[in-house]
């Protein structure tokens, strides 16, 4: 039998700390893959002054941060999971983009900058 290495994470979201926003994201890394589920409840959650209804019904764009050192709280909203208390966006395999959690480290030595006019090629049509 061939053991297979995987890791796996979850962040639970609870309406008490995030301004009433409920719900879960789990992610599990298998041989370079990544399998993502998200249950997430936002009909408690205030409607920001800056976003339109409008807007707020076209879609939900997310990101995965890299790490969570806030310790006043387990779950948070807005300003309590700014890059301070949750790192830079989750980036295993050096995309690179300004938000990487490797923008100021791993990025500038592999040339992946736009400084060196360094673009990622990969979209929601080409994977490569």
């Amino acid at each position: 039998a061939i053991a297979v290495a995987y890791t796996q994470f979850c962040a639970t979201i609870s309406p008490g700390q995030a301004d009433g926003a409920s719900g879960f994201v789990a992610m599990q890394i298998e041989n370079g893959q990544a399998k993502i589920s998200i249950d997430l409840s936002l009909s408690n959650y205030p409607l920001p002054s800056t976003c339109s209804l409008q807007e707020f019904q076209k879609g939900l764009k997310y990101h995965i941060h890299s790490y969570w050192n806030n310790a006043t709280a387990t779950s948070s909203a807005n300003g309590y999971c700014g890059t301070g208390f949750t790192g830079g966006h989750y980036d295993p395999n050096f995309a690179c983009s300004a938000s990487s959690q490797s923008a100021t480290t791993y990025c500038p030595k592999l040339n992946r900058t736009t400084a060196t006019h360094y673009t990622y090629s990969c979209n929601s049509t080409n994977y490569n």
